[in-house]
């Protein structure tokens, strides 16, 4: 069975849980023995997020995509209860965000000073 790594911690995927286009999209996955907080601080940590197949071959890695703020559970799944985590693409704000940071942090490593 497919599994989904968020950082450093997998949870096994259902059948078709991988939902995933170039914008975004669902990520369909048993929680296991992790409670919705737990699940929840996973996922929105994700910085990567890799498909892994039995053999623990990376099937797909993403780091393009953010936590859209959504995590349902469903108690009625067919394969138990799953957590669906909806991801999407970072808009220009969140991009922007991202320049200003590398920025200031080479600027503070660098003793070099910047106008605001």
């Amino acid at each position: 069975m497919e599994r989904v790594k968020f950082n450093k911690t997998e949870y096994e995927l259902v059948t078709n849980g991988l939902q995933l286009t170039e914008q975004g999209g669902k990520i369909i996955f048993q929680p296991g023995e992790a409670g919705f907080e737990a699940v929840e601080a996973d996922v929105r940590a994700a910085k990567t997020i890799t498909v892994l197949d039995d053999a623990e071959e990376h099937l797909l890695v993403r780091s393009d995509l953010v936590y859209a703020g959504r995590l349902t559970k469903d108690t009625a799944h067919e394969a138990g209860t799953v957590m669906i985590a909806e991801f999407r693409t970072p808009d220009v704000r969140e991009q922007l965000a991202a320049v200003e940071a590398k920025l200031a942090y080479v600027a503070m490593m660098t003793d070099v000073e910047m106008e605001v």
